[in-house]
Order: C-alpha cells, then structure tokens, then sequence
C-alpha cells in the first residue's frame, strides 16, 4: 500500500543522509563507545541484549544508539521487505 511504499522511502533517504556524513557518525560513535567503557564491554552489553528494550536496561540510551549506527541499514530492510 502508498503507507508502506512511503515509509520504505523515507527510510531511504534517512540513510543516505546519515551515511553523508560519516566523519561525524564515527566520532559520535567512538565519544558513546569511550562513554560505556570501551569496546569489549559495549560488545559485551550488545551481545547481552535481545531488544532495543533490553539495551536501554543494560547500556541506556548510549548502547541504543550505539547499535543504531551500526545497524542503520536495518530500518530500511524492516521498512522495506515488508512491502
């Protein structure tokens, strides 16, 4: 349906914008990363993690969007196969 069709393309265009600018996606990602404590241990909190809800619990807000910007592709392939 257009509902869908539109959310699809509006997933599009959100990654490619985000991915214009990927200077400043890997510094904020290096500054939440430094914030959690490092690497090993936000790779520990994400694998702990089996939801978006379970992240916040674990890691707050930070590890949430930690795992937005390395999984932005991901709105478009939920947007977008569902079609």
């Amino acid at each position: 349906d257009w509902f869908q069709i539109g959310k699809c393309a509006l997933a599009i265009v959100g990654a490619i914008a985000e991915n214009a600018f990927p200077i400043a996606k890997l510094r904020r990602l290096r500054a939440l990363i430094k914030e959690l404590g490092g690497a090993r241990k936000v790779a520990k909190m994400l694998l702990k993690a089996k939801s978006i809800k379970e992240m916040i619990a674990i890691g707050g807000p930070e590890l949430a969007d930690i795992a937005e910007i390395l999984l932005g592709v991901q709105k478009v392939v939920a947007e977008c196969l569902s079609i």
